[in-house]
């Protein structure tokens, strides 16, 4: 009796450890990460110059590369039914890029020189979520995530739009309600003003990337 009524004790704490929340209960999810993004601008030409020394320089080409940055924040979710769950939060995201460029000055000989700026953006991201659970612990998710631009290196401030959409979508696992998330990002929108400076070679270019982040989830 006593071996059974173990047995019954541990298989309960095996389901509440695994149970993605109760239906009908709304929770809060507190988490904390890192985020690599990139523009995702590769070899793009153009004919943008600019004052160097008394000579003008032509910029050839330039691409962008991914830089690693701080997302975190809450979210708060309803749980409708065994297999769905609703959800919409509030994130700081930092969306830092490095920009390549290659530059020329014919009037001093000089040709494709390799120059590296980076750039930090800050967002206040309000994902809004559709959760599916596969198995217990373990959903999918995507949904639509509007942001607004908080922060900016000085000399981008009026090169960059106020605000972005992008497509988040990834998975999350939950175990005695920590939370591991992961999420690819794809902007909907050139974070790049059109009358900006640099527009010439970031045109197609948007937010994108990775962001994981580990988090705990308080039931209310």
């Amino acid at each position: 009796m006593k071996k059974l009524l173990l047995v019954l004790v541990v298989l309960s704490s095996c389901t509440l450890a695994f149970a993605q929340g109760e239906v009908g209960k709304w929770s809060v999810h507190v988490q904390l990460g890192v985020n690599m993004n990139n523009w995702g601008v590769k070899n793009s030409s153009g004919n943008m110059t600019f004052d160097w020394t008394d000579a003008i320089a032509n910029i050839d080409r330039v691409e962008t590369k991914s830089k690693l940055g701080l997302v975190g924040g809450a979210e708060m979710g309803y749980q409708m039914n065994s297999w769905f769950r609703p959800s919409v939060g509030l994130l700081f995201q930092s969306k830092g890029i490095k920009v390549k460029g290659y530059v020329s000055v014919p009037s001093h000989k000089i040709y494709d020189v390799e120059s590296e700026n980076k750039g930090t953006l800050g967002y206040l991201t309000l994902p809004l979520m559709a959760n599916f659970y596969v198995v217990k612990g373990l959903a999918l998710k995507v949904g639509i995530q509007p942001a607004l631009r908080i922060s900016c290196d000085h000399d981008m401030d009026d090169e960059i739009k106020p605000t972005e959409f992008s497509i988040p979508i990834g998975f999350s696992y939950e175990y005695a309600n920590v939370i591991l998330d992961a999420r690819y990002y794809y902007g909907l929108t050139n974070p790049v003003k059109k009358s900006s400076y640099y527009h010439t070679f970031a045109d197609g270019a948007t937010n994108r990337g990775f962001m994981v982040t580990v988090g705990y989830k308080f039931d209310l």
